[in-house]
């Protein structure tokens, strides 16, 4: 048995024991990077599906104000003859 400044140290028990919080510290980061990346990686998914849908819509709506516009210009053709 040792005695330092910071407190006893058993050979090697302390560094040990270092290290293995040091292990499980760097595992615990790990876990919350992949967590991290699944999450992104799903967010990214649901961001395209979403871009792709509003694309879909847009079209739909600019569809829809044509027809619209055709049905407006018959009608008017129909008043004037």
């Amino acid at each position: 048995m040792i005695v330092g400044p910071i407190g006893v140290f058993c050979y090697g028990y302390q560094v040990s024991q270092v290290k293995a919080e040091a292990l499980g510290r760097l595992k615990g980061a790990q876990g919350q990077k992949s967590v991290g990346a699944k999450n992104k990686m799903l967010l990214d998914k649901k961001k395209s599906r979403l871009d792709k849908k509003m694309t879909r819509l847009k079209k739909e709506m600019g569809e829809v104000k044509d027809e619209e516009s055709a049905r407006r210009k018959r009608s008017e053709a129909r008043r004037v003859s």
